[in-house]
């Protein structure tokens, strides 16, 4: 086994930043991933959502221009064209990642790997399936999320999740959404602007829960106005593939529901499993999401976690702060440095997009006391 005085386990933006933190204190560093280097959000996420969201922003300012007097033809998305825009974008931020490792002195191990015990780790090489071991007094599993797909809705396997929406060769005349998080409401708001038939429905009565529910409800009229038809408090049933065209969703409160293809964009579930995370004696919530305290510790000395796969703030920037502030506490001499999870800013790349700074109206006044919250809403148009 070779011994490291820091191991990332998972190369996405957590991982990443408190390993090449490490090596900031002269600790010798390591990245385990079986994938590119990158993460969720690079090569399944928000990175590939922008380039569409910016595609779809072009388009729709040559719309605004005719109040302007300015002629254009009539637009059209070349969806082949804008794939390999973003897969050369997403390969290059990979070799990025890697050559910034290189750089810096932190290794690479590429590999599907698990734990022997708290503190060694046996990773199977992609290539050469030769295993190796590696040893630290200090590991940090960020090994992220993947999509979630409810196993209470029947013929759930029919769905496309968002990574094989990315995936496809072509985009449907159709599509049913189900889910109204940050992510179906971004492939919503991507999709009606295109020309394509967009339905959205969720199990909660507005759309992105993490919002305010004024911003929240502007954002609800704002799509429905650019055609796309949404349907609260839904609960869906079933998928069923009618033919090589056509899927129908069917619910419990509402008429079946048809479209070319559904995506299910549920949620996100972290990446505790398949890593044999009990041998290291690390406890997980009922979801599955690694439990850390303030300071990203595990119940087990030397076991830290950070990223998606805690359930808390699921962004690659706070992942990637997270980690560095803990390679900072662990070997930069600062011992009570830490992130700060509530005043986090975050947007949704929805049409228009919408953001927020820190705790809700109903967050607030749940801490502090309804009779404590002074709120005040303004709008400018």
């Amino acid at each position: 086994s070779k011994h490291y005085d820091f191991i990332a386990f998972g190369g996405g933006s957590g991982g990443l930043f408190a390993a090449q933190q490490a090596r900031e204190y002269n600790k010798t560093a390591c990245v385990i991933d079986q994938y590119k280097l990158g993460g969720r959000c690079v090569h399944a996420g928000c990175v590939i959502k922008k380039i569409i969201y910016n595609a779809v922003n072009i388009m729709s300012d040559t719309t605004y221009g005719r109040h302007y007097g300015i002629s254009y033809t009539p637009p059209k998305l070349d969806w082949l064209k804008l794939k390999r825009v973003w897969e050369d974008h997403v390969n290059s931020m990979h070799l990025d990642y890697l050559h910034k490792c290189q750089n810096v002195g932190v290794d690479f191990l590429n590999g599907k790997a698990k734990f022997v015990n708290p503190h060694e780790i046996e990773i199977e090489d992609m290539e050469s399936h030769n295993t190796t071991r590696v040893t630290s007094d200090h590991i940090v599993i960020a090994t992220g999320s993947r999509a979630l797909m409810p196993p209470s809705i029947e013929g759930i396997s029919h769905c496309l999740n968002i990574d094989a929406f990315f995936s496809l060769e072509s985009l449907p005349k159709s599509a049913f959404i189900i889910g109204g998080g940050y992510i179906g409401t971004e492939v919503a708001c991507a999709l009606a602007p295109l020309g394509i038939k967009t339905t959205l429905c969720m199990l909660e009565d507005h759309i992105v829960q993490f919002l305010d529910r004024e911003v929240s409800d502007l954002l609800m009229n704002y799509m429905q106005e650019s055609g796309i038809d949404i349907l609260p408090s839904a609960k869906v049933k079933k998928v069923r593939k009618v033919d090589a065209k056509t899927m129908e969703v069917s619910f419990s409160n509402y008429a079946p529901q048809r479209a070319e293809c559904v995506i299910c964009a549920a949620g996100i579930q972290a990446n505790s499993d398949g890593i044999d995370i009990g041998k290291a004696g690390v406890k997980t919530n009922p979801r599955g999401s690694i439990i850390s305290d303030e300071y990203e510790n595990t119940n087990v000395p030397g076991i830290y976690a950070i990223g998606d796969v805690t359930g808390k703030v699921m962004l690659s920037p706070v992942a990637k702060t997270a980690g560095k502030r803990l390679a900072t506490r662990l070997f930069g001499g600062d011992p009570k440095i830490k992130l700060d999870y509530s005043i986090v800013p975050t947007v949704v790349f929805s049409h228009p997009p919408m953001g927020k700074v820190g705790l809700t109206e109903n967050e607030a006044a749940a801490i502090y006391g309804s009779d404590n919250v002074r709120v005040s809403v303004s709008y400018t148009h």
